[in-house]
């Protein structure tokens, strides 16, 4: 390995193809205890940022805020984020919000006004294009669902 890192061999798909062998190396020459150390720090940190991602993407309107909340950089978060969800922040973010608009419009007293705004809608206009490209239908259409 450290010939291909001098060598500068850094390409993706070369570290990529690596990766199952450096698995299949660690498991045969570390035992269990030593293995269960090393992935258990991987994890925790795994855990801890899937546990503030989940308790704090309300609170933000972009990735841009997301990363600064967390103290990361934009491009350091989307990695981190990517590794952690498996898929882009912005395309989780939408299918979460989309979930929580539609589960508010059909289970909450809320007005849809109140729904819009808690979401950040700057008006009810912007807010019935959302649902109409989101989800087919205007917020009214969804309520009476």
């Amino acid at each position: 390995m450290k010939m291909y890192l001098a060598d500068d061999l850094l390409c993706a798909g070369f570290l990529q193809a690596k990766r199952p062998e450096l698995f299949y190396l660690l498991n045969c020459y570390y035992p269990i205890r030593k293995l269960t150390e090393f992935y258990s720090s991987i994890y925790s940190y795994t855990k801890s940022f899937r546990y503030f991602v989940l308790n704090n993407y309300h609170k933000v309107r972009d990735v841009e805020e997301f990363a600064e909340l967390s103290g990361y950089t934009v491009p350091t978060f989307r990695h981190i984020f990517k590794e952690t969800f498996d898929e882009p922040v912005y395309q989780w973010m939408l299918k979460h919000r989309c979930q929580d608009i539609r589960n508010d419009l059909i289970t909450s007293d809320m007005s849809i006004f109140q729904i819009s705004t808690k979401y950040g809608f700057e008006s009810l206009a912007n807010f019935s294009h959302f649902c109409k490209a989101n989800f087919g239908k205007s917020p009214r259409g969804l309520r009476s669902e």
